[in-house]
This record gives structure tokens, C-alpha cells and sequence, in this order.
């Protein structure tokens, strides 16, 4: 699931089986594809800019769609484009309706988990170290590296990539750090830091490519069973990828998809 709490604009999601919800003044801008619900807090305070579409037997409630939208069923809703349901269209409007005769199919993830392997694997080939702390304002380079443990920022700190990394515990930050890649090492290319455990983030904390055209930055949790990536308020990111658990979001978020 992906929770939007206040405040927030996304640019763009694919969510899995737990759904979308979205919290006041937040705004998706792009497409939204979901497996499950799409839950806004009302159409005046949820808005998604591009299309929508609930898979399955799910729905979309309380929110406004600035494009077209498709789903089970909707309640509470404006769609500005046209609605495509199965079952009920309840206390919505729509430029036009549609009468579906099936559900629409649902979508695996874009990333399988041999790619995901793969990656681990470039990681590894590099060399492993133990898990490790990164003082306040404190700047490191490393990677490829498969980094066996746990690892934590303090505030201000600065991580350079030179490589993909696998973190094979937990991943944690303070307040303000950033986490990059080496413009030499990556030119436009993107790179990723791989977590098996949990992510947590304080404020301010910014993940970021080379500043070339093309270059982002992914940050992949496989953690399942809770919040995968937990991310304060004012934080920027390339992408945030987490296929089995919850990403949730703080206030003044700027991600790509």
C-alpha cells in the first residue's frame, strides 16, 4: 500500500494489493494503476492529474480524476474524463460513463524478483562488509558492496555511490542527509541501493542521481509485513520501489516514478 498524507505531490504510482490511499491536499500527478482501492478524503481533497484504475474487485472513493478512470465500482467521486465501471457508479459525476463487462486485470510489478536477485548479485561481487554508522556531517564513498548488517545516518551526512549497494538489514537516516552517485562512476546512468529490511527516514533527506539528464537514483526495500520505507517530511527522491510492503509518505514530497 501506498499511503499520501497531506500535502503531497507524487509523480505517478503503481501500487500493489493493499491499495492507494490518499490523505488531504495530496495530489498524484500522473497515472495511478492499483491492484487495490483508491481512497482519497474527498473529491476537494485528493486529486490524481492523469488516469486511474483499480484492478480486481477494487474501487475508487472520495476523490476527483482529472482524466478518465476505470474500476469495480465508485462512490464519491468527480472523474473529469470517462468512468468505466462493473458493478456501481454512487454520488459520482464523469464527462461520460461506461458499463464494463469485466474487471480490469491485474498488474504484477514492473521489477520481478530475478532482476532484484541480479542486482544483489552486483552488489555482492564487489566485496562484503559488516553493517555500519555514518557520524553527523560526516561524507562516505563506497559500493558495489553487499553490506551484511544494518545501516545508519546521522544528520547531515553525505553518501556517495560508486556501486550498487545491498543492505541486508535495516537502513535508517537523520535529518538532512543525501545519498548520491558518483558522477564519475555513473555519468547518466541511474544506480539503486537495495535494503532486505526496513527503511526510515528523518527530514530533509535527499536521494539523487549524477544531476545528468536520465540519471536517478532507486531506493528498493523487499521488506513485507509493515512499512517498508517510512519517509519524512521534505524529502526528494529519484524513485522509491517497494514491492511487498507499505511506502509511507511524509509532507512535501518530491518523487519520480
Amino acid at each position: 500500500v501506498l499511503v499520501v498524507h497531506e500535502d503531497h505531490h507524487l509523480a505517478g504510482v503503481q501500487v500493489g494489493d493493499d491499495g492507494l490511499e490518499m490523505g488531504n491536499g495530496s495530489i498524484i500527478n500522473g497515472n495511478v494503476f492499483s491492484n487495490g482501492n483508491i481512497r482519497g478524503n474527498g473529491p476537494s481533497q485528493s486529486r490524481i492529474s492523469g488516469n486511474a484504475q483499480a484492478a480486481g474487485n477494487s474501487s475508487i472513493k472520495d476523490i476527483r480524476v482529472n482524466n478518465g478512470a476505470s474500476a469495480h465500482s465508485f462512490d464519491n467521486c468527480i472523474v473529469d474524463g470517462q468512468a468505466q465501471y462493473v458493478s456501481a457508479f454512487a454520488n459520482c459525476t464523469a464527462s461520460s460513463t461506461e458499463i464494463m463487462g469485466q474487471n480490469v486485470a491485474l498488474k504484477e510489478f514492473p521489477i520481478t524478483e530475478a532482476q532484484i536477485n541480479q542486482w544483489k548479485n552486483d552488489a555482492a561481487a564487489g566485496g562484503t562488509m559488516g553493517g555500519f554508522s555514518i557520524d553527523n556531517n560526516t561524507a562516505t564513498t563506497t559500493g558495489p558492496k553487499k553490506i551484511n548488517g544494518s545501516v545508519s545516518f546521522g544528520n547531515g551526512s553525505t553518501l556517495t555511490l560508486t556501486g550498487t549497494i545491498w543492505i541486508t538489514g535495516a537502513l535508517s537516516f537523520g535529518n538532512t542527509d543525501t545519498v548520491q552517485l558518483d558522477p564519475n562512476t555513473y555519468g547518466n546512468f541511474s544506480g539503486m541501493i537495495i535494503v532486505d529490511g526496513a527503511v526510515s527516514m528523518g527530514n530533509g533527506v535527499s536521494f539523487a542521481g549524477t544531476g545528468q539528464g536520465g540519471s536517478y537514483l532507486m531506493l528498493l526495500s523487499t521488506f513485507a509485513g509493515g512499512e517498508a520505507i517510512s519517509i519524512g517530511n521534505n524529502a526528494t527522491s529519484s524513485i522509491f520501489y517497494a514491492p511487498n510492503g507499505e511506502i509511507k509518505v511524509g509532507n512535501s514530497i518530491k518523487v519520480k516514478e
